[in-house]
């Protein structure tokens, strides 16, 4: 039995929900003879074989703090994601893509802490689409329609990431690396939205002054989140200024053409494109060609550079 003052403090687990091959990133203890003993460290590697002698040892929980109940809920969120299959061909795999990744920012949305190994898995989706569109760069035509407002909020973000890895063949960009900053970043780049109200990203009508400038926090409050963790300075750029403009009237610092990085605007311009074409909760949803008219006008206003849209269009056409 714990003692007493350490069922305050502890919650236990199953040694037999742990995942083969996974990361914890949080303490884990076994009970000692006298209280409960650090085994596994934030970080730690769990190897079946290893879990397997535990329990021929007698083991059958582990104990976890209860500070860390947010880190074990995003552990057990992230493992019951499926594995990309690498074998399937790409029009089937960037399905596989496109709803794992909803999956993947459920997760992120549904959790209080963003954990190194939400931050990994973030990373291996984007090499994976990576991967994918370098593969065949025609499969972008094999993401699905949105037609349901609902799923917007979660497939948005990998959606995104997809029509910016496209954008990114069409201008040349070869380096693969270059490619995963640029795809990690736009899987991420609303991730300041989950600390936002519910009742402002899902309002039907036009938001209020003070709500509109609430939202607009959103790239600050995900660039924080982000800041000390494994995504790079190209990733972190592009959640801080994707909502940019190169004529300065952007948010949240007001950038100019040549202070906002370019994988930020290619971001930029996916994001609007995948908006335009998905129904949301107040917006309905506009033909391909439709979206690519209106934001030609953005093009022409100098809002958006011509060679991104130009990269857009191309990639998007049949």
């Amino acid at each position: 039995m714990t003692r007493p003052e350490e069922e305050k403090i502890y919650s236990r687990i199953a040694i037999d929900s742990m995942v083969n091959d996974s990361v914890t990133d949080f303490d884990l203890y076994v009970k000692g003879p006298n209280g409960l003993l650090l085994y596994g460290a934030a970080g730690y590697k769990w190897h079946k074989k290893e879990l397997v002698d535990l329990k021929a040892l007698g083991y059958r929980y582990f104990y976890h703090r209860n500070s860390e109940t947010s880190q074990v809920f995003m552990y057990y969120s992230l493992n019951r994601l499926p594995r990309i299959d690498q074998e399937l061909p790409p029009p089937q795999r960037i399905k596989a893509i496109e709803h794992i990744g909803a999956d993947y920012t459920k997760c992120l949305y549904h959790s209080d802490f963003l954990t190194p190994s939400a931050i990994d898995r973030s990373i291996s989706l984007a090499q994976a689409a990576v991967n994918c569109l370098s593969e065949d760069r025609s499969v972008i035509h094999n993401m699905k329609d949105l037609s349901r407002h609902d799923e917007y909020t979660y497939f948005h973000g990998i959606r995104v990431s997809l029509y910016a890895i496209a954008i990114a063949n069409n201008l040349g960009i070869n380096d693969t690396e270059a490619k995963i900053a640029l795809a990690s970043g736009a899987l991420l780049h609303d991730i300041g939205k989950k600390c936002i109200s519910k009742t402002i990203l899902e309002k039907p009508t036009q938001l209020s002054h003070e709500e509109r400038n609430a939202l607009r926090e959103h790239p600050r409050i995900g660039f924080n989140l982000v800041k000390d963790t494994k995504i790079g300075y190209i990733g972190r750029e592009i959640i801080l200024h994707h909502h940019e403009k190169p004529n300065g009237s952007g948010y949240p610092d007001g950038l100019d053409r040549n202070s906002i990085l370019p994988e930020a605007q290619i971001v930029s311009l996916a994001d609007s494109f995948d908006a335009l074409t998905s129904t949301r909760f107040h917006e309905v949803r506009r033909s391909k060609f439709d979206a690519l008219s209106l934001i030609k006008h953005q093009v022409i206003e100098k809002l958006i550079p011509w060679e991104i849209y130009r990269a857009l269009v191309n990639s998007i056409a049949p």
